[in-house]
């Protein structure tokens, strides 16, 4: 039987590595995480929890190209395709690798989701650069 509450616990401890900028240390126990998931992988609840934070992880250190892997992984866990955070991370990951097309419609999902909260703890650069896209698309420009 899984233990879901270990595998929170596991990402509590990382996510206060994350936050001191520690993230190797909290890569070393998502990976542990990872490891208590059973298969089919994502289909468990916590998939896409665990995976999102190897993610974000990567995007803090500037890997984007393991980032952008790691939220392709997370797409195929349960709702995350509805999930704004993890579309706003997307949008974000593709924005920083210069695919803006699939910046727009990756943060334009977050943005109608999430609304303009889901970016108010972020670089105002997204926000910036969605707002007058999805003011054309309004119009219908």
């Amino acid at each position: 039987m899984i233990d879901n509450h270990n595998i929170q616990e596991i990402l509590s401890r990382a996510d206060k590595h994350t936050d001191n900028g520690e993230y190797m240390q909290s890569l070393a126990l998502l990976r542990d995480a990872v490891s208590l998931i059973p298969e089919p992988f994502q289909d468990h609840p916590m998939s896409a929890e665990v995976i999102a934070a190897i993610g974000d992880n990567y995007f803090l250190m500037g890997e984007l190209e393991k980032a952008q892997e790691a939220y392709s992984d997370v797409m195929a866990c349960g709702d995350s395709p509805a999930n704004p955070y993890v579309r706003l991370r997307r949008g974000q990951i593709a924005f920083e690798l210069g695919d803006i097309k699939k910046a727009e419609t990756e943060l334009a999902c977050a943005y109608m989701n999430g609304g303009e909260e889901i970016f108010q703890d972020e670089d105002p650069k997204y926000l910036a650069f969605i707002k007058p896209i999805l003011e054309q698309t309004e119009k219908g420009t």
